[in-house]
């Protein structure tokens, strides 16, 4: 792939979160309060790399600004699943996923500070929030939300996360290697693989907002009374 290509694509990927930040602000009144957690990974992936660009015009190390990032990033989708299903149920896989990255994060930097690129770390992140949205996807299926409108958002959302960690897995693992002792160039061509994805995810996250409030039940107010009643017992 040519150099400028690369670099259109690493442009593309930088800009592509303004699509899912103008969905938020289009439908910020309307959100739940899940879908707002949402909007702040969002908001946090805007500033990431906004900070991201400028520190590469500099020439400066962004090793810290991406570790920092997926820190972030995890604790803003833990709370995420435990208000779309943790605080439901299967509780017990929010507290294993939290203790083994705290483990992971202890064990990771016994051998590289925050200064290096913890790329065995991203990919611990991303291996437990895609346990997360099986355990979400589960869930949807052994108690179908039948009143909730904003079901579609909530699938579009989760596959994003899934994808988008599932892809970049082993690319994470051996991120510290392909961006710190490859050549620029192809370092440039292998982390282009990232922003591919990382577009992809901005453009589910517009979809997953987009797409807030608009599952239409088709139910009348005496069906809709009867699946309450019968969900209570």
């Amino acid at each position: 792939m040519r150099p400028e290509s690369i670099e259109m694509i690493r442009y593309l990927s930088n800009a592509s979160v303004l699509l899912p930040l103008f969905f938020y602000g289009l439908k910020f009144k309307h959100l739940p309060k899940e879908n707002h957690i949402v909007g702040i990974v969002v908001l946090v992936s805007a500033i990431s790399d906004l900070i991201g660009f400028l520190f590469a015009q500099a020439a400066a190390s962004t090793s810290i600004l991406f570790n920092i990032y997926y820190f972030a990033v995890f604790a803003v989708l833990g709370w995420y699943y435990y208000e779309v299903v943790f605080q439901f149920k299967n509780r017990g896989y929010l507290y294993f996923g939290i203790g083994a990255y705290l483990v992971a994060l202890w064990f990771v930097n016994m051998y590289h500070d925050i200064f290096t690129f913890q790329g065995e770390m991203w990919a611990v992140t991303g291996s437990i929030l895609v346990i997360f949205g099986i355990v979400y996807n589960n869930y949807q299926v052994e108690k179908p939300p039948l009143l909730d409108r904003n079901l579609y958002s909530g699938l579009i959302f989760n596959a994003a996360i899934m994808l988008y960690f599932s892809f970049n897995f082993f690319l994470f693992i051996i991120a510290n290697h392909v961006l710190t002792e490859l050549s620029p160039d192809t370092a440039r061509m292998a982390w282009g693989f990232h922003n591919v994805n990382n577009i992809i995810k901005n453009i589910a996250f517009a979809f997953g907002f987009y797409y807030t409030n608009r599952r239409r039940l088709n139910l009348t107010d005496e069906e809709i009374e009867r699946i309450q009643w019968r969900h209570l017992q």
